[in-house]
């Protein structure tokens, strides 16, 4: 049985893929203006994903952190190369950027696991 807090992480994980989705295919020529919230493209590709990935951290508890940094990488790259369908441009460098946002998540991860390590290690002397 999920938990309310899961299962409101899950909706918040799907809603925030939605979003990613219909940002990433909405022709240039949209009334959806978004730049003046976040005015550099790169921010905007790394906030996305560090956002979707620290969510995706909480809705899915049990996957290992490679397979949900593995899955929202080929996700964004998936959405990367299949932009020139609807009139949009892959850009590799928006790809390098979903990256980075995926792997500051990682690296918060590390980081944390490797403290809670010495904590318990000096609990131990």
């Amino acid at each position: 049985m999920l938990t309310i807090g899961v299962w409101a992480a899950q909706v918040c994980f799907v809603l925030i893929t939605a979003c990613l989705a219909f940002f990433s295919f909405i022709g240039p020529e949209s009334e959806v203006d978004v730049r003046s919230f976040i005015p550099w493209d790169k921010a905007r590709h790394v906030a996305a994903y560090f956002s979707l990935t620290m969510v995706g951290l909480l809705a899915f508890p049990n996957l290992p952190l490679v397979a949900l940094s593995g899955s929202a990488f080929l996700g964004s790259a998936v959405i990367e190369i299949t932009q020139p369908a609807v009139g949009r441009t892959f850009d590799f460098d928006d790809l390098v950027a979903n990256g980075v946002g995926i792997a500051a998540v990682a690296a918060c991860v590390l980081l944390s696991n490797f403290r809670e390590t010495v904590r318990a290690k000096r609990r131990q002397l």
